[in-house]
């Protein structure tokens, strides 16, 4: 697979990206990122794009994506409204972007794909191409779609990565059908919190037992398995619980 992914400088996108490399099918991962990466990412499977302006896809950088085969997105962008200066400033990087990303990639390179034969009851055989696009969005816990709710709690932060979510499931809904499905997918993974550690550590599951939370490495899993393949019971939103996988079961053991 080849796939997209942003945010890789920060915290959650480092580990997505660390997971990208290790990832013995994923082939190539091109990092949209306004500064270049550190130089222990000049690899063979990564191809860092400068990209200044997150609100714009020129065609050229579009068609080289498309003629490439790229066929998912992790989009790892974005941060507190508190850290970004200004709610005006917050809302460019966590709803803007975002929408602007999901609408150019399902016009343009989901258009790209097509069903692989068994479609979507089977697996695709080695190499050949995955189907539909998938744009895996970290949004957070509590994000709201109602912007005129009242919430107690985040107000800011919770509505912008609601307003965020509504903007790349409706790109999902409007996307092209090929053979009478849809050609890009939106899935939003809602993590309460991301800890650092292993997700093995004694010390991280007692924690995650008292606060809903994640690993980084969690996160990054989910991500990636996502990327792959949607969960079966066709869950656009994945919230806390969803993101712990298997490990669930040693988080609950304490409950």
């Amino acid at each position: 697979m080849k796939i997209i992914l942003t945010g890789s400088t920060g915290f959650a996108g480092t580990e997505i990206l660390n997971q990208c490399i290790a990832h013995n099918y994923i082939e190539h991962v091109y990092v949209l990122t306004r500064r270049p990466l550190d130089a222990k990412y000049s690899h063979k499977k990564v191809t860092q794009i400068l990209h200044e302006d997150f609100e714009t896809y020129p065609d050229d950088l579009l068609n080289r994506l498309r003629d490439e085969g790229v066929e998912a997105c992790i989009w790892a962008l974005g941060g507190k409204t508190k850290d970004l200066k200004s709610l005006d400033n917050s809302r460019k990087v966590n709803v803007n972007f975002v929408a602007a990303a999901a609408e150019a990639f399902a016009k343009h390179l989901a258009p790209g794909l097509k069903p692989y034969p068994g479609y979507p009851g089977t697996e695709p055989k080695p190499g050949v191409g995955r189907f539909p696009f998938r744009f895996i969005y970290v949004s957070a816990w509590g994000a709201e779609h109602n912007q005129f709710r009242k919430l107690w709690i985040g107000d800011d932060d919770r509505k912008l990565k609601g307003a965020a979510e509504r903007a790349i499931f409706s790109a999902a809904d409007d996307s092209e059908e090929k053979d009478g499905h849809k050609c890009f997918e939106a899935i939003a993974l809602r993590p309460r919190g991301i800890l650092a550690g292993s997700s093995e550590a004694i010390g991280t599951i007692v924690m995650q037992a008292i606060i809903p939370s994640v690993t980084s490495g969690q996160l990054a899993r989910t991500a990636i398995r996502t990327a792959f393949d949607r969960a079966k019971d066709r869950k656009r939103i994945l919230e806390n619980r969803d993101l712990l996988g298997e490990d669930w079961a040693m988080v609950n053991s304490l409950n």
